[in-house]
């Protein structure tokens, strides 16, 4: 036997950890992708994306 609300605090709990996780991934890959631009003039500098992960990491 499950109390029912447990169940739902864990899915809930789960569902969080995917979307901090997606959030993560998305952060990641528009980090990725700036710093790819074509033109260096048009990529972030190094200070930025340690700064920007940095805060996400705090997240």
């Amino acid at each position: 036997v499950i109390d029912s609300h447990l169940l739902d605090e864990s899915n809930n709990t789960a569902t969080e950890r995917s979307a901090a996780r997606n959030e993560l991934l998305m952060t990641i890959m528009e980090t990725g992708l700036s710093c790819s631009r074509e033109s260096p003039n048009e990529r972030m500098e190094m200070k930025e994306v340690v700064a920007g992960l940095r805060i996400r990491q705090k997240t």
